[in-house]
């Protein structure tokens, strides 16, 4: 099995990077709270109010070296389109967080696989080398899941030592019911239902609260079916 990892134009945005670093720098509950609701909000106005509250905390805190910075990156924020890079803005997190906190060999994002000289043109969000290799698949919503995205995660884990990952700020039973809507979508059997449920290893929102906050390792936050 080869790994080579390609670009994601998206993982260039400089808000994105910005605003992935301020999350995973947050020292409380409350400002990563306010840092992703800034993506789900759909009101202008509303991710400027948040925006200023993140402003106010770090300026509070003495930890904003230059509030004009912060500035422009607001300013250039709320004139883009928030669905291209959000997606963004939670896989650089999640890198980082993975890079930081858990251990590996290699670690690899965007990375595509070639196995038995079969080059595969879909990318993982990450991949972790280590004793275990782990396939990581990065939905901010679990409502953009895709059947593929599934088929992709299990493809390997016939092998020995291949796991696969799901990361979401939904809930557990929101993206159980995702994967069951899916199944009624597009056919897909009672049998392969279960077996992503059962095989996949979900990570949601308080498992990245709890790496951001405390310093811990994502995959060793699982939680099962």
């Amino acid at each position: 099995m080869k790994f080579r990892e390609t670009t994601n134009p998206s993982h260039d945005d400089e808000t994105a990077i910005y605003l992935s670093n301020l999350a995973f720098n947050s020292q409380e509950e409350i400002i990563l709270d306010d840092i992703i609701a800034v993506f789900e909000l759909t009101n202008t106005e509303a991710r400027r109010e948040y925006l200023s509250r993140i402003k106010e905390y770090y300026l509070n805190k003495g930890t904003l070296s230059d509030f004009h910075e912060f500035d422009e990156h607001v300013d250039k924020f709320l004139n883009k389109n928030i669905g291209n890079i959000k997606g963004a803005f939670l896989e650089l997190l999640i890198y980082k967080l993975i890079r930081n906190y858990c251990s590996y060999n290699e670690l690899y994002k965007e990375c595509k696989v070639t196995y038995k000289d079969i080059k595969k043109s879909h990318p993982y969000d990450i991949i972790i080398l280590n004793d275990i290799v782990k396939f990581i698949e990065i939905k901010f919503s679990c409502y953009h899941l895709k059947p593929n995205n599934l088929i992709d995660l299990v493809e390997y884990l016939d092998k020995e030592n291949i796991e696969a990952y799901l990361i979401s700020l939904d809930s557990l039973s929101k993206i159980l019911d995702q994967i069951d809507l899916l199944k009624f979508q597009n056919k897909i059997s009672n049998e392969q239902c279960e077996y992503f449920k059962n095989k996949i290893y979900f990570i949601t929102k308080p498992e990245i609260y709890e790496s951001v906050l405390y310093n811990k390792c994502l995959t060793n936050l699982v939680i099962n079916y």
